[in-house]
C-alpha cells in the first residue's frame, strides 16, 4: 500500500477531519475529569475539539456540526445515566442551542496571510491566536448563558426568590465551565500547541503542494 497516498487523503479533506474532531469531542465529552452531583462536568477539553470544527472550516460548516453535537451529547448524557429533563424547551436549550453557539466564533474575521500557492514551512503557518482563543471563549460563554437559563427555568435550586436561584445557577454552571475554559485557554496558547493546531488546520484546508520534507 502506498503510504504517501494514505497521507495525502488527510490533506484538504474536510469530511475526514470533521469526523475525527466530532468523534473525538464525543469521546472526551463522555470522559469526565470531575462530575458534579446535580449535573455538569469538567471534561478533557471536549469543547475545544467541537470549536475546532468551526475554526478549521468556517461558520456554516461549524453550525451544522455544533448542533449535531448537541443531539449527540443528549445520547451521551442518556447513556451515562445522568438526569435529563424531558421538557421540550429544556432539551432544546441544553443540547442543540448550548452546543450550537460554538459556531459563533467563526464570525470573527482575521487577515489571511498565507495562500495555497505559498511555499509553506511550520514557521510561517498563520497564527490566528485571537480567533482560536476568542472563538472558543465565545462558545463557552454562550453555552453558559443557555445552561443558566435552562437551570433557572427547569432545574430551580429551590432558593427563596428569583435572584437567589439565579445567582446559585450562575455560580454552579459557571464553576465547571470556567475551570475547563481556563485550562483549555492556557493549553492552546502554549506556542507548540498553537503551532500544532494551525498546522493541522493548514493540512485540513489545503492541498499537499509537495512531499519535500524541507517544506514541512
Amino acid at each position: 500500500m502506498d503510504n504517501n497516498n494514505n497521507t495525502n487523503i488527510l490533506w484538504n479533506n474536510k469530511w475526514i477531519w470533521t469526523a475525527i474532531l466530532f468523534v473525538g469531542a464525543m469521546i472526551l465529552s463522555a470522559c469526565k475529569f470531575v462530575e458534579l452531583p446535580d449535573g455538569g462536568a469538567i471534561t478533557y477539553c471536549s469543547l475545544l475539539l467541537l470549536w475546532l470544527i468551526t475554526y478549521f472550516f468556517g461558520f456554516k460548516h461549524g453550525l451544522v456540526f455544533s448542533i449535531l453535537f448537541g443531539f449527540a451529547k443528549f445520547f451521551i448524557t442518556y447513556a451515562t445515566n445522568e438526569y435529563i429533563n424531558y421538557e421540550v424547551w429544556a432539551l432544546i436549550l441544553e443540547y442543540p442551542l448550548a452546543s450550537g453557539v460554538f459556531c459563533l466564533g467563526g464570525l470573527i474575521r482575521t487577515k489571511k496571510t498565507t495562500q495555497a500557492t505559498d511555499k509553506i514551512t511550520i514557521y510561517n503557518i498563520p497564527k490566528e491566536s485571537v480567533k482560536l482563543t476568542g472563538g472558543y471563549l465565545i462558545g463557552v460563554f454562550g453555552q453558559f448563558i443557555f445552561y443558566v437559563i435552562s437551570a433557572v427555568l427547569f432545574y430551580p435550586p429551590n432558593k427563596q426568590g428569583f435572584l437567589p436561584n439565579l445567582w446559585y445557577c450562575i455560580v454552579y454552571d459557571g464553576s465547571y465551565l470556567l475551570i475547563e475554559a481556563v485550562f483549555t485557554v492556557i493549553l492552546i496558547n502554549i506556542p507548540p500547541v498553537t503551532e500544532a493546531i494551525n498546522y493541522v488546520k493548514y493540512v485540513a484546508t489545503h492541498d499537499n503542494l509537495t512531499s519535500n520534507t524541507d517544506y514541512f
